[in-house]
């Protein structure tokens, strides 16, 4: 089965983020055995401080053994290692990035007919829905303005009216659209009823 440019470009995006996974890991163990060394160095030099001050008797066997221990540490965080290590993850996301890079530019045409051809039904869908909002909102805000009128004969302010939900910055919109729209009819009304309930 043939793949299409976009599900190319997509293996290619894939391989580049786990190129970049690789590298972070690198990243990641280079600081781990920095680390190590630095704790077996701190190990062997706090005995031998011991020893200096009189606080404990040398003892060769340990000496000798925590000597390895920084050597065979300090080795596995050798710079020259590691950075052959992240010389070469760096490398790895470079191919991969150049590889999906020839490859977009290579295909740009295919992946934006492949592109194109979902454009229509999303524009028609979102289309559909303005339309269906201003229609929904020309009913509210006819609510509201019938509410207005009317408020303050039960001795209610205008004010206590909602606003039209889809007015003020595109923050405040979405945040009475995900607490969910309240209806056009007065607060303190609703309270009343509430408390009457």
């Amino acid at each position: 089965m043939s793949r299409t440019a976009l599900e190319r470009l997509e293996e290619l995006e894939e391989r580049v983020r786990a190129a970049e996974a690789r590298e972070h890991a690198v990243s990641v163990g280079r600081g781990r055995a920095r680390r190590e060394a630095s704790r077996a160095l701190g190990e062997l030099l706090a005995l031998e401080g011991s020893v200096g001050a009189g606080e404990r008797e040398p003892d060769d066997d340990e000496m000798m053994q925590l000597r390895g221990t920084v050597r065979d540490a300090e080795e596995a965080a050798s710079d020259d290692v590691w950075g052959a290590r992240l010389a070469g993850a760096r490398r790895a996301v470079e191919e991969a990035e150049r590889e999906r890079d020839d490859h977009g530019r290579l295909h740009f045409s295919e992946m934006a007919a492949e592109e194109a051809a979902y454009d229509a039904p999303v524009r028609d869908e979102l289309q559909a829905a303005y339309e269906r909002l201003s229609d929904a909102e020309t009913a509210y805000a006819l609510r509201v303005r019938r509410w207005v009128r009317i408020a303050p004969y039960g001795r209610l302010s205008a004010s206590d009216v909602p606003a039209l939900p889809t007015q003020g910055t595109p923050d405040q919109v979405r945040g009475r659209f995900a607490a969910g729209i309240e209806p056009p009819t007065p607060r303190a009304l609703r309270e009343r009823q509430d408390d009457a309930a």
